[in-house]
């Protein structure tokens, strides 16, 4: 699991949505003052969003918490826990938004070549079908030209 383990303290001064930390720990996460980072016990199964803050007086190595966040997290004072920072919502619409273009790309790419395919195949059994009947409709013209011609001109046949 990507992030940086450290220890939880209460906050002495209780203040939901937001965690305090050592300057060194917002560097090391490449978060600005005010950012996103999520907390998550261990195991990675119980994630907290907070808003990160700056102070000297916490210890590195170490977050505080309000209390009510740390119950949300299901975690005591003392327990490691795992910080990473937030990926911000732009971010994780422009990957989504980047995926999902790849898929219908690919999906449009696949659907275009049965569609030639299958195109080409009923193309050429219109085509086939097209030279069965123009040969019927050849030989059915020919008959009746005949057939016309020694009903016109009885006796006439050598001059035709």
């Amino acid at each position: 699991m990507e992030g940086i383990e450290v220890k939880v303290q209460k906050r002495a001064f209780p203040s939901r949505g937001r965690v305090r930390v050592h300057t060194s720990l917002l560097a090391d996460l490449a978060v600005e003052e005010g950012a996103g980072i999520e907390v998550t016990d261990r195991s990675g199964t119980k994630v907290v969003s907070l808003g990160a803050f700056a102070d000297s007086m916490v210890a590195e190595g170490v977050v505080r918490m309000d209390p009510e966040d740390m119950k949300k997290l299901g975690v005591e004072e003392g327990a490691v826990v795992v910080v990473r920072r937030a990926t911000p919502l732009g971010e994780k619409l422009k990957k989504e938004t980047r995926e999902t273009t790849e898929k219908v790309s690919k999906g449009a790419a696949e659907v275009g070549g049965k569609i030639a395919k299958e195109a080409g195949s009923a193309a050429e059994s219109v085509k086939k079908g097209a030279t069965g009947i123009g040969e019927k409709i050849a030989k059915g013209a020919g008959e009746a030209a005949e057939s016309v011609k020694k009903k016109v001109s009885p006796g006439r046949e050598k001059e035709l």
